[in-house]
Parts: C-alpha cells; sequence; structure tokens
C-alpha cells in the first residue's frame, strides 16, 4: 500500500455563506481579492482553454500529460457527471478545472492555472465560486482532489477547512520487493521532472501522453 497521497473533503450546505464562514480569513480574502481585480468565472465546458492550461501546468510540474481526447471524451460519454469551469481575466483564460460529480459529491478532478497571474488569485475563485454552485445545487460535499502530503497543493487546499481523508493505492507486487515510487519525492521522478521542465512545451504536449500511459 502507496499512503504518501491524501484529499481535503469539505462538507456543503444549501446556504452558501455557512460554508464561506468555515474558511480560513486568508482564503477568504484571497477570494475577495481576484473579485476585486475584475476576474471572472466561465461556466461553458471549453476543453481546448482547460488543455491549455493543463499541458502547461503538467510541463512545469515536470509531469508528461494526458491527451486531449481522455478528458474529450470524458464529457462526450458522461455529459452528466463531467464539466469544466474556468477563470477568464482580461480576455484570458488563467485557471480551469475539471470536474466529475458522483451521486452527492463534486470532485476536483485537474485543475491548473497561468502562474502567471498567481498575484490575482485566480485558483481562490475557481474554487470558492465552484463550492457555492454545488451549494445550491443541493451536492453535500465537494472533494478536492488528491495531494502529496507536504506539497504545495496540499498547502492551498488545507486552509479550505475540509476534513482530512488518507488515500490508500494498492498494489499486486507480481515477484517485486517494493511499490513503484512514482510521487514526486522520488529522486529519479525528481530528475525526470528536472529534465522534462526544460523541454519546448510542444514536445512535451506530442510525446507526453506516449508515456503517460505507461507510467502505473
Amino acid at each position: 500500500t502507496n499512503s504518501k497521497y491524501v484529499t481535503f473533503i469539505l462538507n456543503l450546505n444549501i446556504n452558501a455563506e455557512i460554508v464561506w464562514r468555515t474558511f480560513n480569513n486568508k482564503v477568504r480574502n484571497a477570494v475577495r481579492k481576484a473579485m476585486k481585480s475584475g476576474a471572472e468565472i466561465v461556466d461553458d465546458n471549453d476543453i481546448e482553454e482547460f488543455y491549455g492550461l493543463y499541458v502547461r501546468n503538467m510541463r512545469n510540474l515536470g509531469t508528461p500529460p494526458h491527451t486531449f481526447a481522455f478528458f474529450r471524451n470524458l464529457l462526450y460519454e458522461f455529459p452528466e457527471h463531467t464539466k469544466v469551469v474556468r477563470v477568464q481575466y482580461d480576455g484570458m483564460s488563467v485557471a480551469a478545472m475539471f470536474l466529475l460529480y458522483f451521486k452527492d459529491t463534486i470532485i476536483s478532478g485537474w485543475a491548473a492555472s497561468d502562474r502567471k497571474y498567481r498575484k490575482i488569485n485566480p485558483n481562490n475563485l475557481l474554487y470558492w465560486e465552484v463550492i457555492k454552485a454545488g451549494c445550491e445545487k443541493g451536492y453535500k460535499y465537494f472533494d478536492f482532489g488528491r495531494s502529496l502530503k507536504g506539497s504545495g497543493t496540499f498547502k492551498f487546499k488545507k486552509p479550505w477547512g475540509g476534513e482530512i481523508k488518507q488515500l490508500h493505492y494498492q498494489y499486486y507486487l507480481c515477484n517485486k520487493k517494493n511499490v513503484p515510487d512514482t510521487s514526486q519525492s522520488n529522486p529519479k521522478r525528481q530528475k525526470f521532472a528536472n529534465i522534462w521542465r526544460k523541454l519546448p512545451l510542444k514536445l512535451t504536449t506530442a510525446i507526453g501522453p506516449l508515456i503517460r500511459r505507461g507510467i502505473p
């Protein structure tokens, strides 16, 4: 069992204001700052805008991306259980999230943003608007998606007040002695990531999916 990853589960309420008050002050201030900046939420399932942010974000993280077809097919096959929401600023898509809906839960499946616009806090606005919409539609829980313990995404999600939940990834080793470690903390993984970050975006977008499908 690999227990390096966790998620945060936030309890929702039909009254979004009740959930708002559970957030850390830093989170609320960041959302207000994003609103004052003129950033706006766009709910239009624009998969191309999402994917453009996603592949750039994955390159910067040093990780091969999924194919465009992977996300397009999810939207096509499960139209009632998937959605793409993004934040637009000055006519540009600066953050986006690919959402999954399962029973009474909304799941942040994949999220990405443009680092150049970090100062206006687009991610905070994105998460709040998704959470607020979930409250208004009667969903009970928001799943922030997996994070490596102690990572940057872990530190971003923790102040939102969700309950931390351990994730267990179990492997059948099949004559191998150890569980494969594909986490960002693996020295070999870090070496690969350092090389990947330096490659041209077009190249990582083209060859990344071929590598990604071979990662356990």
